[in-house]
Parts: structure tokens; sequence; C-alpha cells
């Protein structure tokens, strides 16, 4: 599953925030902060670097006998409230897990920046992939009901980094993330709607981590 699950991170990235309005689009697009966290990440690790270029030659590779076949992920939302985080009921996060899986079943057109990029477009298609909240907790504990794992923090931001996917830096330690896609929901600075960890990555940081502003679907601010 960890094979599957890295590559989803940057288009994760974009899917989550499928819903948003065209006046908010461009500010949107520029503040996504994938590469400030790949930079920081390339600095905390060096190493990450030969991995890297491994996945891009695997890609290079492997990419003519690719073939898709139909996979469900299970989500695991943390949400770190801080001292003036914004409430979310536990529908938000049913609608999100709606509109991601209707952006990667390609079930509604989405007005994006990158559609008027070449070609891109027409090759947009069915990911077959779902995304689902799970059925057992790590421990094999039977769940029925969403999971979204509230942690009460005293940080008011965050800065783009590691520290709110780790019990020891004040954040919440992730699930498994060879069975899990771990989403972290907080307070960034600078106004950034969001990162993911690119393939290659650390297993313990594999996760995506969104604003609590650009969470959900149809938000007032969008």
């Amino acid at each position: 599953m960890k094979f599957l699950l890295v590559p989803l991170l940057c288009l994760l990235t974009f899917g989550l925030y499928g819903q948003s309005g065209e006046s908010q689009e461009q500010n949107m697009y520029r503040n996504y902060g994938t590469q400030a966290y790949q930079q920081f990440l390339s600095k905390e690790q060096p190493s990450v670097l030969e991995r890297w270029e491994d996945r891009d030659r695997l890609i290079d590779q492997e990419k003519a006998s690719f073939s898709y076949r139909p996979f469900s992920i299970p989500v695991v939302f943390h949400v770190l409230t801080g001292p003036k985080s914004p409430a979310l009921s536990r529908d938000v996060f049913v609608q999100q897990m709606a509109v991601l899986n209707q952006d990667f079943a390609k079930e509604q057109e989405i007005k994006h920046r990158a559609d008027t990029l070449e070609g891109f477009a027409q090759r947009s298609r069915n990911a077959e992939l779902t995304f689902c909240f799970p059925a057992r907790s790590p421990e094999s504990r039977s769940l029925d009901q969403p999971t979204v794992l509230i942690h009460q923090t005293d940080t008011l931001q965050w800065s783009i980094g590691n520290n709110m996917k780790s019990d020891r830096t004040g954040g919440a330690s992730p699930w498994d993330p060879a069975r899990y896609l771990n989403i972290w929901v907080v307070d960034l600075k600078d106004n950034k709607a969001g990162f993911a960890q690119m393939p290659g990555g650390p297993v313990a940081t594999d996760g995506i981590v969104i604003d609590f502003d650009f969470f959900g679907a149809n938000q007032e601010n969008w």
C-alpha cells in the first residue's frame, strides 16, 4: 500500500480542494506549501534527494507497463485544535471524503488552473481509486464512526515542516502509513493551503497537511 499512497500525495493536495471557487483559484494555487516542504525535507534529511532520483528512474522504467486496478484507501484525519482553531463537525469530514471520491472518479468538472495546460484535460480519467474511513484501528479494534482524531494543542499556527506529525513535537503521530493515509488538519502560517510529502520521503512523516480554511466542501471563504 505504501507504494500506491506516496505517488498520490501531490494529486491529493489538489484533489482535496476540488470545490474551490474560480475567484480564489489563483491565490490558492500560489499558496500550496509542497515545494517549500520538499526544500525543508532535503535540508533535514539530505539522503532523501537520492531516493527521489531513484523514484524518478523507477517511474520512467515502469510507466509503459503500469496498469490500473481498483483500490480503496482508508483515511485517518488528525485534527490539531489550537486556542483559535475553528470547530469542524464530523459532517464536514464526510463531505470532504465524498468530494475526494467524486474528484478521483472524474464525476464532476473542476475548474483549475492546470486545465489550461496543453493536453492536461484530455489525459484526465477515472483513477479507479476510492477513499474510505477505516473499518479497523491499528490494534484491530472495530470502528463504526468516521476516523477523526481530535488533538488539543497550545500551538497557534504551524510552520511548514513535520512538527504537527509527531506527539513528541506537540502534534499527532500517524497511524501506520503502510495501512492508512494520514491527513493532518491544522492552522498553517503564511496563508498556506497545505502540503504533501512526495515519493521517497520518510515513512514516519508520510501524509498530507491541510489548513482549516481550505478543508471541507462549500466553504464560505471559497
